[in-house]
């Protein structure tokens, strides 16, 4: 991955204030989290140069590389309107298709519906083709714990391991180079973390309508991996907020059945939320691999 850093606050020149602290210390800050980075040239080929040399690194040592991008690199570019924010409003069956709710007149805590059984069930319509991203903590803790006690290969899932929020972007990544026609990618996600970017959520559903994701997101209500404190929003709130969200097709159920019709009705940039009571197991297992075990394993998958 070629990560683009703008570099404001650079040591010597001028800049507002607010850029005084981190852009000094911008370049160790890289170094120290083993970060491998060049600066962008001011020539058109070096620029050239420069990309592909990183580029060339990243695959050689799949890693994430940085170009770092200094204040006034690029021209201004000056816009009448954005076109793409144009486009997406524009779009039959994005902003403006209602969800269908099939939700029961029930409080949460009466749900028949948990965090586990939702995942299990998921997964009964993961395909040996396809592949998924499970967001941190118990998402991902109890889909490994499913996968092992099925004898399931762990290799087709990339587990979003203490990067809370990214689930979804890291889907709508894999997505872009993984074939229809191969299978779909599954996003499983937690309440907390499609809150935590839903601002980037919102492009991407936009951008991914025709894309081959299935977004579940699971509310349960509370942030279970530090404790269960509240989410503080309700369930009425949450999903009036994820229909205003641009996917093709959106979805909300809490029981069993509605599950099951939901999945089976998926397609291609598709919103289903969960909604669970907020039961959980307090013991359960974390991945014996290293994380650097599961890259290899996810990759090895995908190849």
């Amino acid at each position: 991955m070629l990560v683009m850093v703008g570099w404001r606050g650079k040591p010597g020149e001028k800049d507002e204030p607010q850029h005084a602290l981190i852009g000094p210390r911008l370049l160790d800050n890289l170094r120290a989290n083993d970060f491998p980075f060049e600066e962008i040239p001011d020539t058109l080929d070096g620029a050239k140069e420069t990309i592909a040399r990183l580029i060339e690194r990243s695959l050689r040592e799949k890693t994430p590389v940085a170009l770092i991008v200094p204040r006034n690199t690029f021209a201004e570019y000056e816009s009448d309107k954005d076109e793409l924010a144009q486009e997406v409003l524009r779009a039959p069956g994005t902003s403006f298709v209602k969800a269908r709710r099939w939700l029961s007149p029930i409080g949460q805590e009466d749900l028949p519906l948990s965090r586990e059984f939702t995942i299990r069930h998921v997964l009964e319509h993961v395909k040996d083709t396809d592949a998924s991203v499970s967001s941190l903590g118990g998402n991902s803790r109890e889909l490994y714990m499913i996968r092992k006690e099925k004898g399931d290969d762990l290799g087709p899932n990339f587990f979003c391991i203490g990067a809370m929020g990214h689930a979804f972007a890291l889907a709508h990544g894999l997505a872009l180079g993984f074939p229809s026609s191969r299978g779909r990618v599954w996003c499983i996600d937690g309440d907390g973390s499609f809150l935590m970017h839903i601002g980037n959520n919102a492009v991407l559903a936009g951008i991914g309508t025709h894309s081959n994701v299935v977004h579940i997101v699971i509310f349960n209500a509370v942030y279970s991996s530090t404790g269960s404190q509240p989410l503080m929003i309700s369930p009425d709130n949450f999903l009036d907020l994820a229909e205003g969200l641009p996917y093709r097709q959106k979805v909300f159920v809490d029981s069993v059945g509605g599950l099951q019709a939901a999945l089976l009705a998926a397609s291609g940039g598709t919103l289903i939320v969960v909604v669970v009571n907020d039961r959980v197991s307090k013991s359960l297992p974390r991945p014996k691999e290293t994380v650097e075990e599961l890259r290899g394993l996810f990759l090895k998958a995908l190849a």
